[in-house]
């Protein structure tokens, strides 16, 4: 295959190694151990799953967003990219919990809330973010610039019960539509979850050493940032990266 295409969260974006100008505090620490990290894409699974395939690596994953960020871009790269699908191998790293999407017409950007929680409580702990670390203006401020909003639309517009089934009928209809394609596709997603996507082939759901999807197995394996050097971090490491793509790497070759 030409391409590899891969899309969902941080786990698959590289979180954690965002470029320093973004994000110094894990960079710093591993080259206070002796190594130097490289910029973010090439710190990621995808990286080194695209060299192992001999594949163009296109990383479509956003940190902080949600399976229905998911759809919409890859819906957007498989439209826009026709005359590659034959070529191309995906993977997609479903996410847990809602991460609701939104569109901030103020920046003309897509932006995500993190931590809705469910009803009655709606809590304080959350944010919005178009991009986490990169953005001129931070989460913080920018929670807080809509925040009143946010609460009003929470208070009376939004169900937590509601959002879980409208994002699971986005998956089933999205996984139909791949399957209709016959694309080359694989996915990480927790075993709760599977059931769940009924539209979608079982077999295309990794198994990583009986794990289903990418991060229990980083976790399970020790094999997150704060594994690797002690830093308070729950991303996967940069080791971590290496290993998940030489498994990854062996269950597609087992599996295509």
């Amino acid at each position: 295959m030409k391409y590899l295409v891969t899309n969902g969260s941080s786990i698959t974006k590289g979180g954690g190694f965002e470029n320093y100008q973004y994000r110094q505090g894990v960079r710093d620490f591993y080259k206070s151990k002796g190594v130097e990290v490289p910029m973010q894409d090439e710190c990621t699974y995808t990286y080194h799953l695209g060299k192992l395939l001999n594949s163009q690596p296109i990383n479509l994953a956003k940190c902080g967003s949600g399976m229905r960020r998911l759809v919409r871009t890859s819906y957007d790269w498989i439209n826009n990219n026709l005359d590659k699908l034959k070529d191309t191998t995906f993977i997609f790293e479903l996410q847990e919990g809602i991460r609701m999407e939104i569109f901030l017409t103020e920046y003309n950007k897509f932006g995500v809330v993190n931590g809705f929680i469910g009803e009655p409580e709606w809590g304080e702990d959350y944010h919005m973010v178009m991009n986490w670390f990169e953005d001129d203006i931070s989460p913080d401020k920018l929670t807080e610039k809509y925040k009143s909003k946010l609460n009003m639309y929470h208070q009376n517009f939004w169900s937590w019960d509601y959002e879980e089934q409208r994002t699971l009928r986005e998956l089933n209809m999205f996984f139909a539509f791949v399957e209709k394609m016959n694309l080359n596709y694989y996915v990480s997603a927790s075993e709760h979850n599977v059931d769940k996507i009924y539209t979608m082939d079982k077999s295309k759901v990794i198994n990583l050493d009986g794990h289903s999807d990418i991060w229990t197995y980083t976790q399970d394996k020790k094999l997150l940032i704060e594994d690797e050097i002690g830093f308070d971090d729950n991303h996967i490491g940069l080791e971590g990266g290496k290993v998940v793509a030489e498994k990854l790497h062996r269950f597609i070759n087992e599996n295509s």
